[in-house]
């Protein structure tokens, strides 16, 4: 254990005019733990970056795995959370097959294989018939979408067109 006087190597980086961040079991588990201030007190000037780096990753590889109890209910109304964790589904689901010949070829789609023709077309026509039809339909709704500003709406119909499909998270 830790005592606030001890040397940590973020303290002897600090001193040194470097920015330290955190990744490891601070930012992992216990919430309370973060929130008390003991990274801060051992020189990490930010303990999220650690669920910050596993939500990417369990975005990206569609686990849909998140580190609070309410999933990612407490970032609806953040966009740039809710389209970060989306695009990162999103292109996480694509491939990386689809990615490398889309890269090699992007000025001549119509060499694209099937299998890439196939995966885009369907990803965007889900995606977005998904978007527009549970934006929709949960528009009004007070339990949902209801309470939020349009920017908000827009951006969560987007969100849980994409989750159900591949990863899980849910806000």
């Amino acid at each position: 254990s830790l005592r606030s006087n001890d040397v940590t190597v973020a303290k002897v980086l600090q001193s040194a005019g470097y920015k330290t961040a955190l990744i490891g079991k601070w930012g992992l588990g216990d919430v309370g733990v973060a929130e008390q201030g003991l990274p801060r007190r051992h020189g990490f000037e930010s303990p999220h970056v650690w669920r910050g780096a596993f939500h990417a990753v369990s975005s990206f590889n569609s686990a849909g795995f998140a580190l609070f109890s309410d999933n990612m209910i407490g970032y609806a109304l953040d966009p740039t959370i809710m389209l970060t964790l989306t695009a990162a589904v999103v292109l996480g689901g694509l491939g990386f097959p689809v990615w490398i010949e889309v890269q090699r070829r992007a000025r001549s789609a119509s060499r694209w294989s099937l299998h890439t023709k196939l995966t885009l077309v369907m990803t965007a026509a889900l995606l977005g018939a998904g978007w527009v039809l549970l934006t929709v339909l949960e528009w009004n709704n007070p339990e949902t979408l209801g309470s939020m500003p349009t920017h908000n709406k827009l951006v969560s119909g987007l969100f849980a067109s994409a989750m159900p499909r591949t990863a899980g998270f849910n806000a």
